[in-house]
């Protein structure tokens, strides 16, 4: 919901709904609190709720021009189905509804006049999770998205002006500065963020350091040009090696162990993102039982931002291990199987888990 709120006495002028929400039907003015929609704290069943626990506007930073009066929102579309589970640890389960709405699992840059309190327009990305925003008081509006672009869009109309190629998603905001009587756009480049539902909701193509985190500067009429870097790359490139034995039980007690505290960095179903950790069905280290114990139970990467998870016996270090490597053979040969025409013929050694979390 986006509040009004009147500065001086603090009274809620108005709030109304910014996206899908279903939750709520609307916002009381009398008492500011939510008229509830039925069942939210699923005492009766399942419930499918908009917006995802990240909500309809998350942490990226949004603007406000005083010139058009109208804000400036990162906004993202998804819906998730609570499933109460009593008995277990959490007492529920959250996963992503999959719908024939084309814009859920998607983010928009939303032009939002607060006095109306109604859309202006919309510009919706192809993934859920992209930049903050700048407003500049000559009428632009800048975003960065997951896809690596840098757009200018008209603050009025949102037409398109101008857009560069960074080489890798973004998630930070510009911003903008004078030196000598010329004014430049700053911005972060880098893609990161916690993917715990693996490629059914994140982009999973950038590559953990194949494309360089950067700080660019525009200005107008600026000649420099990017090097080239990696491209945007969603195949996995798994490593194995076929000698080592994998027993069946180790894999399911590794996936339990993998998906309770790996997965939000390292991505759920071992499908990473690319940040903030590697896909580790193609990390050399992750080949070594030794490696996976020092790195996990001694914090030998803590340095680099890796945590240390000093609880773990060295029989669940040695299960973790052997469910990346399950992960890896699993993806090497879903790969061969369709490359030779015969896409989902093959034995799947893990289960799947990337869709499921516990909250």
């Amino acid at each position: 919901f986006f509040y009004v709120l009147d500065r001086e006495t603090g009274k809620l002028i108005s709030a109304e709904k910014i996206g899908k929400v279903t939750w709520a039907e609307s916002i009381d003015l009398k008492s500011g609190r939510p008229v509830e929609a039925p069942n939210i704290r699923y005492e009766d069943g399942a419930v499918d709720i908009w917006p995802w626990p990240a909500g309809v506007h998350n942490w990226q930073a949004m603007s406000y021009d005083p010139g058009t009066g109208l804000v400036y929102i990162p906004t993202q579309q998804m819906g998730f189905r609570w499933t109460p589970t009593p008995g277990t640890f959490a007492g529920v389960v959250a996963e992503p509804i999959e719908t024939d709405d084309p814009h859920d699992g998607k983010g928009a840059l939303l032009a939002w006049d607060p006095v109306k309190q109604e859309q202006r327009w919309i510009k919706w990305h192809s993934g859920i999770q992209n930049g903050g925003v700048l407003s500049t008081a000559g009428g632009l509006v800048f975003q960065g998205t997951d896809e690596g672009w840098l757009t200018a869009y008209d603050g009025k109309s949102g037409k398109q002006l101008w857009r560069f190629d960074a080489g890798l998603g973004i998630i930070a905001p510009p911003i903008s500065f004078s030196w000598k009587g010329v004014q430049y756009v700053s911005l972060l480049v880098g893609w990161a963020g916690p993917n715990p539902f693996g490629r059914k909701l994140m982009k999973t193509g950038w590559r953990y350091n194949a494309q360089p985190r950067r700080l660019l500067t525009f200005r107008l009429d600026g000649a420099a040009k990017l090097p080239k870097t990696a491209p945007y790359d969603e195949t996995p490139h798994p490593i194995d090696d076929p000698a080592v034995v994998l027993a069946t039980v180790d894999i399911a007690a590794g996936d339990a162990l993998y998906h309770t505290g790996c997965h939000p960095c390292h991505g759920g179903g071992l499908e990473s993102s690319g940040a903030p950790g590697p896909d580790l069905r193609e990390s050399p280290l992750a080949m070594d039982k030794d490696a996976i114990w020092s790195v996990l139970h001694d914090g030998s990467l803590l340095a680099k931002g890796m945590p240390q998870f000093g609880y773990l016996s060295r029989k669940q270090s040695d299960q973790i291990y052997t469910y990346i490597r399950a992960g890896a053979r699993d993806e090497l040969a879903r790969q061969a199987a369709d490359k030779a025409g015969k896409p989902g013929e093959y034995k799947k050694l893990t289960e799947e888990k990337g869709r499921a979390a516990s909250f």
